[in-house]
């Protein structure tokens, strides 16, 4: 597999140290928020508004904070970009990626459905440039 550089990610990277460079454009079209909260829906079985609404269930709780983080690791997006996507406060989603933090740590099942979302989400990433 390939490795992929986003610029967001590594600013200031030199040119003969990148991997693979994707450019923000190009990679937006092939995986996006709306990619990333789609594929969370079909791998929990919670749809997408269930995920993006208030709820406090823990199940409906652990589909957001794993969007979360699959689109900061995936996408390099900001706490403030994210939170404008997910219509929350950005430090909401600064809790919440603490607390995937925390949760990759204790709970094998949490670590589990996250490497789900994620390997599902890196199908969107071209190799071949």
């Amino acid at each position: 597999m390939k490795m992929l550089v986003n610029p967001v990610v590594f600013p200031g990277l030199k040119e003969t140290a990148k991997a693979k460079v994707v450019k923000d454009s190009f990679l937006n079209k092939a995986l996006s928020a709306k990619v990333i909260l789609k594929v969370v829906s079909q791998v929990t079985g919670i749809t997408e508004q269930i995920v993006m609404s208030n709820t406090r269930e823990h199940e409906i709780v652990r589909a957001r904070v794993a969007y979360h983080a699959v689109c900061r690791n995936m996408l390099g997006l900001g706490y403030k970009t994210i939170a404008k996507v997910s219509v929350r406060n950005y430090s909401t989603i600064q809790a919440n990626l603490k607390t995937h933090n925390s949760w990759m740590k204790t709970y094998p099942d949490y670590a589990s459905l996250f490497r789900k979302i994620f390997i599902e989400c890196s199908k969107y990433l071209i190799d071949d440039l």
